[in-house]
């Protein structure tokens, strides 16, 4: 780790958790009817919201703080989900009032 930093800690964690999906849905696949097309659909749908919350993180990184983009990310991401229809409003209803039951 010493010789590639966190960059290299960073690409080994992104290639691990990417085999365990990968891993994951094939063993998956075998147990339940998995609907390919919507998965894929929601994985691309996914990704997108994520180049345009990295994108807009790159765009003000050299404006704010950190921490400052770390929310403006955050809220960029939410926005590209909502918009892409990864999650849609009901999704988020249901889930802030199984949160606050709690």
């Amino acid at each position: 780790i010493p010789t590639y930093s966190f960059v290299g800690a960073a690409i080994a964690a992104l290639v691990s958790y990417s085999l365990l999906t990968i891993i994951g849905l094939y063993w998956t696949a075998g147990v339940i009817d998995i609907p390919w097309k919507q998965l894929s659909i929601a994985f691309g749908k996914t990704i997108l919201a994520a180049l345009l919350m990295g994108w807009v993180v790159l765009l003000t990184l050299p404006y704010f703080h950190y921490l400052i983009v770390v929310i403006i990310g955050a809220i960029s991401y939410g926005v590209a989900a909502l918009l892409f229809r990864v999650v849609d409003l009901t999704q988020l209803k249901r889930t802030y009032t199984m949160m606050r039951s709690k």
